[in-house]
């Protein structure tokens, strides 16, 4: 569904590098949810690019100034896939699939809290953003949530799927 086009150079000439359809990431711990991975790094990148992706081992930023690029779609609550009486497995499939996204929760759309400033653009559908505390905004197309690593989880009661673009930037946290 999503297409990654990376310009830098290629033998010494600025030019599109790469060109490539995403493939959808999509365990079972997500219920039928589905990510894209669009980039990601540990460290400031170096220009120009050559098309490669930079090396980076988990999902989330774990180190200041990392940096994550996704596509994600979150599904009506009432279309999600039950999960199994024992997740077990399929924590395990999403750790082989995405490592470190169960770091800070093993639960579907559990609140959880991560080592990053999240920039997030809803780009069709509507989702609820709430927070820890029970606070809850409802976000829609246009819309932009900066989530600055505070307890939260994303919830879709509406009768359409939500797609949103997010940039997560890896950050110092208070000790």
């Amino acid at each position: 569904m999503f297409r990654r086009v990376i310009t830098g150079r290629a033998d010494g000439d600025p030019r599109v590098v790469s060109d490539q359809r995403l493939d959808p990431v999509r365990p079972e711990l997500f219920q039928g949810n589905t990510m894209y991975l669009v980039w990601g790094a540990e460290e400031p990148v170096k220009l120009p690019t050559d098309g490669e992706v930079p090396a980076h081992e988990t999902f989330f930023p774990m180190v200041p100034g990392g940096l994550r690029v996704i596509f994600s779609t979150i599904l009506p609550d009432a279309e999600l896939t039950p999960l199994p009486e024992d997740p077990t497995d399929a924590v395990a499939e999403a750790e082989r699939m995405l490592p470190g996204i169960t770091a800070f929760s093993q639960e579907a759309h559990a609140d959880h809290a991560t080592p990053s400033i999240d920039f997030v653009c809803v780009v069709s559908g509507k989702v609820d953003l709430e927070v820890s505390g029970g606070e809850r905004v409802t976000l829609g197309p246009g819309d932009v949530a900066v989530q600055g690593g505070i307890g939260h989880r994303w919830l879709n009661p509406y009768p359409k799927p939500c797609t949103f673009f997010a940039v997560l930037y890896g950050a110092e946290t208070e000790s």
